[in-house]
């Protein structure tokens, strides 16, 4: 697999300066996944490889290349053990570093390479049996991690910036979202999923934490639940009825005293063509950097299907932010962002849709007003 590609920003906030808005040109990505067994396991080998530059602010040159190897293991009890070796070296050059709009982001100039070396072991142990007029199944499970201390301390950080720790990411290996950074030291983590099957409805619930036995997570901000030896307690709740209602709660607790961090809310009504969806998020995070504001959120939106082809569609997102949330927000706890209606045709070969958007939200050159939209697509095109 190969992707070779471009990217050119333009910022919409007054506070964006265009000299400092990156080119990337080019960002290369290349995953090699061949047919080899190694000791029964597979094997995948991969490169990246970026140069970022902007008119006036840091740059810099990207060249890493890894290689992994994965094993997965069956005992006689039932349990799952997966075992992963991984091996990246990385290769930087950075220019103009005073000039980087965050000092936490930026690197140190010249040429500076790092090598990475990771063992882990993810064991997982499902117990299934009825219960509840229903079947259960409880899936303890336990990841350990062993690497040394990764230097990034001198490294840039232009694609690994907004992270934060949440269920999905919980058990990855460099919960880190992009390359520039590498999650520091050995860990455990830890954790448990639930699943309750019963006619007409499911219950699923996941919750985990991680220890760290070395390192200290500064390589992440405060507030972000990495930070420490013991991270913030993830997890996740979702409740399906039949066809027709789905709920999920996600939350993240810190740590220290339980507070809820995250709180986040999904309800969906209906079918695939009629439905009503509401969606409530809560971030009391304390992170001051730039993309990880506190923020009160609450989105609506539904569909109704009329006639065999055609449905009336509609949604609003509502900043519920007060400045008690972010003294930084211009909002006073009920601000409209963005609400649309529409109309829209779609048979097996053709979408055609009719839409109305109001924007309230102003900054620089994007300003609040009326959009009428028009929508066109030919779905079975190419195949």
């Amino acid at each position: 697999w190969l992707s070779i590609s471009a990217w050119y920003f333009q910022g919409l906030r007054a506070t964006d300066r265009a000299s400092e808005s990156p080119l990337v040109l080019p960002i290369i990505d290349y995953d090699w996944r061949p047919d080899w067994q190694v000791a029964g396991g597979r094997v995948r080998l991969g490169a990246n490889s970026m140069l970022l530059t902007r008119t006036s602010g840091q740059d810099l040159y990207r060249a890493l290349g890894w290689g992994r190897w994965d094993r997965s293991l069956y005992t006689n009890w039932g349990q799952r053990i997966a075992l992963t070796g991984l091996v990246r070296g990385d290769l930087y050059d950075v220019r103009n570093s005073q000039l980087a709009t965050f000092p936490d982001y930026a690197g140190r100039d010249g040429w500076r390479g790092r090598g990475i070396a990771l063992a882990a072991a993810d064991i997982s142990w499902p117990l299934a049996g009825p219960a509840f007029g229903g079947t259960q199944v409880i899936t303890p499970r336990l990841q350990f991690v062993a690497a040394p201390t990764v230097r990034n301390l001198g490294f840039p950080n232009e694609d690994a910036r907004a992270f934060e720790l949440e269920d999905i990411s919980l058990f990855d290996l460099n919960r880190s979202p992009g390359l520039d950074r590498f999650e520091n030291g050995s860990r455990m983590t830890f954790g448990a999923e639930y699943t309750l099957d019963r006619p007409g409805w499911q219950l699923r619930g996941e919750i985990g934490q991680s220890v760290r036995f070395t390192g200290d997570g500064n390589e992440f901000a405060s507030g972000t639940g990495f930070q420490g030896r013991v991270s913030d307690v993830v997890g996740r709740l979702g409740l399906k009825l039949g066809r027709m209602v789905e709920l999920t709660h996600r939350f993240r607790l810190d740590k220290d005293n339980l507070a809820v961090r995250r709180n986040e809310i999904d309800l969906t009504v209906g079918g695939r063509r009629t439905y009503v969806s509401a969606g409530y998020v809560r971030l009391n995070r304390n992170v001051t950097l730039e993309d990880l504001e506190d923020r009160q959120e609450l989105r609506i939106a539904g569909r109704v299907a009329f006639a065999r082809y055609w449905t009336l569609f509609g949604n609003a997102i509502i900043d519920l932010t007060t400045r008690a949330d972010n003294p930084l927000t211009t909002g006073d706890g009920f601000q409209p962002i963005r609400h649309r209606i529409g109309v829209e045709y779609e048979d097996e070969c053709f979408r055609f849709g009719i839409g109305w958007r109001r924007d309230y939200v102003g900054d620089r050159d994007f300003r609040p007003g009326n959009n009428f939209q028009i929508s066109i697509a030919f779905k079975t095109l190419g195949r």
